[in-house]
């Protein structure tokens, strides 16, 4: 399900990676990038340099592109795995690079950095910018990024793209990101990775009484009081105990993360998948999540704010385990009807893969994905064990 289209001529004109010495002896240090091929949005990578001496850093761009790269310093002593290079979003239909070149006394070393352009988009996925539509004024999408966990987006009338930054360790990283329908007012998919230090620790806000600033409160249902439909509950599409750090916890609780989920389904087997995902998370480096809902046709409920609130048609979530060493990844899925569910914890019967959920729902599931892993959507794997 992905598209690719690659600017060929260009892409094999350019040597990813090559480091060389511009001198005939052997450089007296050396300069390494922790990626050396880069996607076209915006970001930053660490520069680590191994000298016994002074060295200073430069860059030398290659083509007609000019100053899309800084770094935090440009020279020092001795070795250093700190100096950290930032890079802008290629805005441009064709791949741009640059040498950052090390210069030890008399001899240097280069690493090419190369960043895909616009022709290497994959379809729906990084860089995509969703339009401004009409009928809803003020609801405006984010640049789509290149995250492991996202599905591909698509141009849905009333639909944006937006996502919420988290503080660990003092710096700003993804919290969650969601693809929001103003129309039926609930988000079709929230997609999210894990891993402990993400999860964090602390305690359940339920701050209900607030609004996602990203969102026109106009688009937004009313959860304050709760649904004021018998049976139902406000059912989080990321969980709350996903995200237990104070900011981070009280984000999972804006309206735009809420959906009119069966109270059988929530409290019972939902609340109970929940729970497991946290538990496979501990076997993987990092888990990659999707969570999301099929909004049904004609089934619409009016909040205590008087908003019609789509009552989704079923719940689906898909999950992608990431393995350093040896790298690897596993994949599994699972699909429920937003009722009763009849039985209360999951099983391995229940799973499906990540392909065939795709294939049900129309959608992209892991856009981003390299094609070598593809097999990792097809099987279950045994490590997710029940």
């Amino acid at each position: 399900m992905r598209f690719y289209r690659i600017h060929i001529t260009l892409l094999l004109s350019l040597s990813l990676g090559l480091s060389f010495s511009c001198t005939d002896d052997m450089a007296d240090g050396s300069v390494s990038l922790t990626k050396t091929e880069v996607r076209l949005s915006a970001g930053s990578m660490f520069v680590s340099v191994s000298a016994e001496g002074p060295w200073t850093l430069s860059v030398q761009y290659e083509g007609e592109q000019r100053d899309w790269i800084t770094l935090s310093r440009t020279s020092g002593t001795g070795s250093t795995n700190s100096v950290i290079l930032s890079y802008t979003q290629n805005r441009a239909d064709d791949p741009r690079s640059a040498l950052i070149t090390g210069q030890f006394g008399r001899s240097s070393e280069s690493v090419r950095l190369v960043q895909t352009g616009k022709l290497a988009q994959v379809e729906g996925g990084e860089g995509t910018e969703l339009p401004v539509w009409p009928d809803y004024p003020g609801l405006k999408s984010d640049v789509v990024r290149g995250w492991m966990e996202l599905p591909a987006v698509t141009e849905d009338e009333g639909c944006a793209w937006i996502y919420h930054d988290m503080t660990v360790s003092g710096n700003a990283v993804r919290n969650y990101s969601m693809y929001y329908d103003a129309g039926n007012m609930l988000a079709r998919w929230v997609a999210y990775p894990m891993h402990s230090s993400l999860v964090g620790s602390g305690d359940r806000t339920d701050d209900w009484e607030q609004t996602d600033p990203k969102v026109p409160a106009e688009y937004q249902p009313y959860t304050w009081q709760g649904w004021g439909k018998s049976g139902y509950d406000r059912g989080h599409q990321i969980p709350s105990a996903d995200r237990l750090r104070l900011d981070a916890n009280r984000a999972t609780f804006y309206p735009t993360n809420m959906t009119v989920q069966s109270s059988s389904l929530n409290q019972g087997l939902w609340k109970n998948l929940e729970s497991k995902v946290r538990v496979w998370m501990n076997s993987f480096d990092t888990l990659y999540v999707v969570s999301g809902c099929v909004p049904s046709q004609n089934d619409f409920h009016r909040d205590r704010g008087g908003n019609e609130v789509n009552v989704p048609d079923a719940y689906f979530k898909a999950l992608l385990g990431y393995s350093i060493s040896p790298e690897s990844y596993a994949g599994i899925a699972f699909y429920f009807s937003n009722g009763d569910p009849g039985q209360q914890n999951p099983t391995r019967d229940m799973a499906i893969s990540i392909s065939d959920l795709e294939h049900f729902l129309g959608i992209d599931l892991f856009v981003n994905l390299p094609a070598e892993y593809a097999s990792a959507e097809e099987t279950i794997s045994s490590k997710w064990t029940f």
